[in-house]
Parts: structure tokens; sequence; C-alpha cells
């Protein structure tokens, strides 16, 4: 499958915070010595308050995020599902 022709991107919505944190949590490198750290607060002041956040999905599913910080346009997150590492995803970002 070609990834790159199925990649979608759009802005993230509060409704993509599980899928997110699944994301998060699953990956290999960068893992969280405490996944606690990480509050849905912060997943939601990052969509609006903080900066903006993004999906990537393939065929609907969310494979992929990252956040913008708005105070110093730095990108705060990018992260991909182990299973699709490798294959352009975080490129495309």
């Amino acid at each position: 499958m070609d990834i790159k022709s199925n990649l979608k991107f759009r802005q993230a919505v509060i409704a993509d915070i599980p899928a997110m944190t699944a994301i998060r949590l699953a990956v290999k490198e960068n893992v969280l010595s405490n996944p606690e750290r990480i509050t849905r607060q912060m997943y939601e002041d990052y969509l609006e308050r903080l900066g903006r956040g993004w999906v990537a999905e393939i065929d609907g599913v969310v494979v992929g995020f990252s956040y913008a910080e708005k105070a110093d346009s730095s990108i705060w997150a990018l992260f991909v599902l182990p299973d699709y590492e490798g294959r352009g995803v975080g490129v495309a970002c």
C-alpha cells in the first residue's frame, strides 16, 4: 500500500485525544517514564490555547499527530504509531 497517497492531515479535535494518547503511549523512542505526566488537560490546552494539534490519518485511522506551540513556533510533539514508523508519515508532517 502506498501510504503517502492515502495519508490525510487535518487539525486535531477533542475527539482525537484518545487516539493521540494511545499513539503517545505506544512509541518505542522517547518513552514516557511516567505516563501520568501527560494529562488530558495538556492535550486539550495544545489543541487551542497553547498552540494547534494536527493528526495524520490513513483510511480514517489516526496514525500520527503533532502539536505546534504558539509561543515560540516550535513543534512540541510529533509521534507516529510504531507500525507506521519509517514509512513517511512523520516526514510528510
